[in-house]
C-alpha cells in the first residue's frame, strides 16, 4: 500500500525535505563538494516543484515524493525513515527544509519531470526505461555520474 502523508505526525515541507536530503546525501556522506551539493538540493526542489506544478502528476509536493517507485530515498526508505524520525544528518535535513521553502530564482533545471543518479541504478550506470523521449538539462558543476535531468523533448 503507497505511503500518504497522514502516515507521518510531521509537517509535509518536512517529508520533502527529507526526501531531498536523502537523495542528494551530505558531505561525510559523498566526495561532493559543497558547490555541487547545494545545486543539486535546488534542482531536486525543482523537479519537485514543476511535478506539482504538471497536470500529469500529483498537485502536492508530499503526494509527488510519495509516488511509488519515484524518489529512491523513498523505495530505499532505510536512511530517508531515519532522516524522518531526525536521527540522519539534522543539519543536512534543515539546508534542505530552507531549500525547499526557499525557491531562488531562476530555477536550476527548468522545465525539468525527471532525474536519476547513474551511480544509483542496479546495475551501476543502467538508464531507466523512462528515458526514451525525454531531452536532458545540463547542468555546470554537477557531475552526470551523480544527477541527471530530464524533461520532456520538444
Amino acid at each position: 500500500m503507497p505511503l500518504t502523508a497522514d502516515d507521518f505526525a510531521v509537517g509535509q515541507d518536512y517529508v520533502v525535505a527529507c526526501t531531498v536530503a536523502t537523495e542528494v546525501p551530505p558531505t561525510p556522506t559523498t566526495n561532493f563538494s559543497a558547490e555541487m551539493i547545494v545545486l543539486a538540493i535546488r534542482a531536486v526542489c525543482d523537479v519537485i516543484r514543476n511535478r506539482v506544478a504538471d497536470a500529469a502528476f500529483p498537485n502536492t509536493a508530499v503526494e509527488v515524493v510519495l509516488q511509488p517507485r519515484q524518489f529512491s530515498a523513498v523505495c530505499h526508505d532505510e536512511y530517508w525513515r531515519k532522516a524522518l524520525a531526525g536521527k540522519w544528518f539534522p543539519r543536512h535535513v534543515a539546508s534542505c527544509l530552507a531549500a525547499w521553502r526557499y525557491v531562488v530564482a531562476p530555477p536550476v533545471v527548468p522545465g525539468a519531470l525527471w532525474y536519476f543518479s547513474p551511480i544509483s541504478m542496479e546495475p551501476p550506470g543502467r538508464e531507466p526505461t523512462w528515458l526514451a523521449g525525454k531531452e536532458e538539462i545540463i547542468v555546470p558543476k554537477l557531475n552526470p555520474h551523480y544527477f541527471r535531468f530530464f524533461k520532456e523533448a520538444p
